[in-house]
């Protein structure tokens, strides 16, 4: 079964250098997104690699199942790895059009910390901040749905784009380290005459606070929370099955 390996996590631990092991490029179609995702660490889905995949099977899970899953979640990856305590985090990625908002990239840090206040305010003791690469993101932390969420958000070509870390049990220092360096590994196709027309019409709305105009859109419109139903819920559901079983 797919897992980071202890040995490599203890390098890691120890040197603080980030894991360089070979990743498979991703770009998924419907999005203007690419992935970059080591495959000798996680299960890796997506809408196109689904039909007669091998390791479906491996896990246990049918192609109508994530399938249907996919299609009615707005998901367009579900990824998930191993580590060592049998504990496992699940990556989803979603993508859903917006109103108001071309590029979350191109506002003001003040502007997205209060477009994460407001995004916090839909999960229970959420915590958040800014995550910035070469893209902004607003970073939120809680619990929902008996997971242990770390989830990404941001905007790109007017689309709000949700990666959802989920997972079974707390979170490790490297396990911060290997979503960072997923997330710092994204890399979006930036339509800049499409953000160009979406920020001249934002302009004519656009009030001073955030709360206000432009940003209601992307405050109603944008996906956060636990998601119910990917592969880690229908394993953990497997488990309990056969441990009353036995």
């Amino acid at each position: 079964m797919k897992r980071i390996c202890a040995f490599m996590m203890a390098i890691l631990l120890c040197s603080s250098l980030k894991i360089s092991a070979e990743a498979a490029s991703y770009k998924l179609k419907g999005t203007d997104l690419i992935m970059e995702m080591d495959e000798d660490s996680w299960y890796v889905f997506t809408r196109e690699n689904l039909k007669d995949n091998p390791e479906l099977d491996e896990i246990g899970i049918t192609y109508d199942y994530l399938s249907d899953f996919m299609q009615n979640n707005y998901v367009y990856m579900d990824a998930i790895t191993w580590k060592e305590n049998e504990d496992y985090i699940e990556l989803i990625v979603r993508k859903k059009s917006l109103e108001g908002v071309s590029n979350l990239s191109n506002h003001s840090d003040k502007e997205v910390m209060e477009l994460g206040a407001e995004l916090a305010k839909k999960q229970e003791n959420a915590e958040y901040r800014i995550y910035e690469n070469t893209y902004k993101f607003v970073q939120l932390e809680y619990q929902d749905l008996g997971y242990y969420v770390n989830e990404y958000v941001t905007v790109v070509n007017g689309e709000n784009y949700t990666f959802t870390f989920q997972a079974s049990g707390r979170y490790e220092d490297l396990d911060y380290q290997v979503m960072e360096d997923i997330i710092d590994d994204v890399s979006f196709d930036v339509d800049e005459e499409l953000e160009k027309e979406i920020e001249k019409e934002v302009e004519k709305e656009r009030n001073k606070s955030i709360l206000n105009g432009a940003f209601e859109g992307a405050i109603r419109g944008a996906i956060v929370g636990g998601v119910v139903g990917g592969i880690g819920v229908l394993l953990r559901k497997k488990k309990s099955k056969k441990n009353k079983e036995q």
